[in-house]
């Protein structure tokens, strides 16, 4: 095995991990967050795992069915499935669609909706707004919010949002 927890805080580094380097087909420790923040109520959970978002929240259920997390933020892009791969200027097939429809932004957001929790996005806006928070969750769904379904409605580059 490779590698060791990976950690920072905003009390400092000490927990930083010394890091062994690793080659491709190694096995690394892993753990979940229920394991690891057991007894906690962690104030701020940021996920971003290149396409492994959906795990990590699996991981995570018995923190987020207890409520003991106070913020989460969660990477949202083109790694949720391969078929957010295609070329920006294209929007998804209905078949495409249906296919990604389990890792969507909306299951995402319903998901946590269960757990009782508010699911936005989070826009950098522009100089007279600033940091924007566009709301997804319940009565605020909307299918045009599905952005990695057709990103050339929002963005002419490879991300979702």
């Amino acid at each position: 095995r490779c590698g060791g927890a990976n950690t920072w805080s905003v009390h400092g580094n000490a927990g930083v991990a010394s890091f062994m380097k690793c080659g491709r087909g190694d096995e690394v420790n892993t753990t979940s967050l229920d394991d690891f923040a057991a007894g906690e109520a962690p104030l701020y959970v940021k996920v971003d795992v290149e396409g492994g978002e959906w795990d990590v929240l699996r991981g995570m259920h018995h923190l987020l069915r207890e409520r003991r997390v106070a913020v989460a933020s969660f990477e949202y892009a083109v790694n949720w499935h391969a078929a957010f791969h295609r070329p920006s200027r294209h929007a998804l097939t209905e078949e495409e669609r249906a296919s990604a429809k389990d890792v969507s932004l909306h299951a995402f957001q319903s998901r946590l909706g269960a757990y009782g929790y508010d699911t936005y996005l989070v826009n950098a806006g522009d100089a007279d707004s600033g940091v924007v928070l566009v709301p997804v969750h319940g009565e605020f769904w909307q299918d045009e919010l599905e952005i990695c379904y057709n990103r050339s409605r929002f963005y002419d580059n490879t991300h979702c949002w």
